[in-house]
Parts: C-alpha cells; structure tokens; sequence
C-alpha cells in the first residue's frame, strides 16, 4: 500500500463555493488512489467510481465538493503506506464557503 496526494485540476463554477480542493489516501496503486472518493463517509468509507458516478445517491450536494471524472483527478505518490494501514482517506482538504 502506498500514500498519494490528490488534487483537481480545475473547479467547476456554480452557485456553491463549497469544494474539495483534494485528499490524502491510501491505495495498492495510482490507479486505485485515482478511483477514491476523497471524502470519508459513513455509509461507505472507502467509495469509489463505479462507472458513472461516485457511487451515492443520497446527497448530491456533497457530490458537487468532487465533481470531476477520476480521469481528471491529479495523483502524486508521496510513498510507502505502514504495514496494515487499509486503503482510505487519511486527510480530505476541504473549503468551506
């Protein structure tokens, strides 16, 4: 398991200035950290991409804090996970308003 830092090229105007400007996760490779949801949730707090959407369908207000296709999401790796540490969000940044 490895540590990668995602970020969003870019933000997507609207009537919200709420956004996810990026996360800390863990993941087996880039292509895993690039399929994460970077917003730990209760419900599910390892989502990912299923396809077409981030894979929840109760609150479509949060899916606008990560708007983009994970083809779009920037990964750099920042290294080596501890041994056991399961794949996830470590770290969300978050801006608020």
């Amino acid at each position: 398991m490895n540590i990668y830092k995602l970020s969003r090229p870019f933000h997507k105007p609207g009537p919200s200035v709420d956004v996810c400007r990026g996360a800390i996760v863990v993941a087996a490779d880039e292509a895993a950290a690039q399929l994460t949801y970077p917003m730990v949730d209760q419900a599910s707090p390892t989502r990912q991409w299923n396809g077409e959407g981030w894979g929840r369908d109760t609150s479509a207000s949060q899916d606008m804090l990560w708007d983009i296709h994970p083809d779009d999401v920037v990964v750099t790796f920042v290294g080596t996970a501890a041994p056991g540490l399961p794949p996830g969000v470590l770290l969300s940044d978050v801006h608020w308003g």
